[in-house]
C-alpha cells in the first residue's frame, strides 16, 4: 500500500511539473488525527459468518441458510471445459 501511495504521489508530482503547476498545500496528520478520521467503527462493522446473515437479508426476508449456497458446478454436474489447444 505504502509503495502504492508512493507511486501515486510521485505521478502526481510528475503530472504538475510537466504542467508548470504548484501542487495544492500538504498537511501533515498525527496518526491519532488520521484514525479519528478513518476508524468509524461504525462503519461497515466486522461480523463473523454466523453473524452476518440477518444483516444481509431484508427485513421482510429470512435469513439465508446452508441451502442458499450455491453448489460447485462439479456437483451440479457441470463440467469446466479445457482451452483449445
Amino acid at each position: 500500500m505504502v509503495a502504492g501511495a508512493n507511486t501515486l504521489a510521485a505521478v502526481w508530482d510528475a503530472m504538475a511539473t510537466v504542467a508548470g503547476a504548484a501542487l495544492p498545500g500538504v498537511q501533515a496528520f498525527t496518526e491519532a488525527e488520521l484514525a479519528a478520521i478513518y476508524q468509524d467503527p461504525e462503519f461497515v462493522p466486522s461480523r463473523t459468518l454466523d453473524a452476518i446473515g440477518p444483516l444481509l437479508s431484508a427485513p421482510d426476508e429470512p435469513a439465508p441458510g446452508p441451502a442458499a449456497v450455491r453448489k460447485p458446478a462439479a456437483a451440479r454436474g457441470k463440467t469446466r471445459l479445457s482451452p483449445a489447444r
